[in-house]
């Protein structure tokens, strides 16, 4: 792969398998500003850069397994070198030449980081001033209760050095401020804007996330593997 005058040539060594190349380089530059009726001004400017690679493969049963491999940075220089992203595509997408339907039965789940986002969605929803305005949540009156294994610890960073989801104050310019939202499975807070504050008739803690950040545990990638027995590894979810 090189990467020349902003355009991505793709040169991939994988025979007849590969069957397409796509590639895409996006580069934003966004500036903004705030003015609320209590005074309130703010204003902020910022970048990022996005490089990625989707790759089509063919199967055996002339099936097209296709795969991707996309990075996201504030800056450009911490994108990593094209070669990087499309190797890992190419081998994402030949990873599933020869994927057959697997048994139904109970076994340990593997879920990959980049699809565990989904997860994270389904458990952040409940937390929302609307879900617990609208009595849709499980976690209602559950704040300081265990609600998860005491290995998941949540925690949102608004100040992470380059973080793409870093800021200085949120929708309702409110000022950000590091939050843990789960602790070893300990639920310390809900996501409340202004407008359901006022509903609930509590006082906001901020309505949405900035750098979400997973504390991750002891084993390696590998360890994890090796101890899931004859489980799966999600690497992506469908719906």
């Amino acid at each position: 792969v090189a990467f020349r005058r902003g355009l991505l040539r793709i040169d991939l060594a994988a025979g007849e398998a590969i069957l397409s190349v796509t590639a895409e380089l996006t580069t934003q530059q966004n500036e903004s500003l705030r003015l609320h009726s209590n005074g309130f001004r703010g204003s902020r400017r910022t970048t990022s850069y996005g490089l990625g690679v989707s790759v089509t493969a063919r199967d055996n049963d002339d099936r097209r397994p296709e795969d991707h491999h996309w990075v996201a940075t504030r800056h450009a220089e911490d994108l990593p070198p094209p070669a990087t992203v499309g190797t890992e595509a190419a081998r994402r997408a030949l990873g599933r030449r020869g994927s057959r339907k697997a048994e139904s039965g109970r076994t340990c789940l593997l879920v990959e980081n980049r699809a565990a986002s989904q997860l994270l969605s389904a458990l952040l929803d409940p937390l929302t001033g609307s879900s617990l305005q609208q009595r849709r949540s499980c976690f209602t009156d559950r704040r300081g209760e265990s609600i998860a294994a005491p290995t998941l610890t949540l925690r949102d960073d608004p100040f992470l050095p380059r973080g793409l989801g870093s800021r200085l104050y949120d929708d309702d310019a409110l000022a950000a401020r590091p939050r843990p939202l789960i602790s070893a499975g300990r639920l310390d807070d809900y996501l409340v804007d202004v407008y359901y504050g006022r509903k609930l008739g509590r006082a906001p803690s901020c309505g949405s996330t900035s750098n979400l950040l997973l504390l991750p545990g002891e084993l390696t990638p590998e360890a994890l593997i090796g101890a899931a027995g004859d489980g799966f590894l999600v690497q992506s979810f469908l719906g």
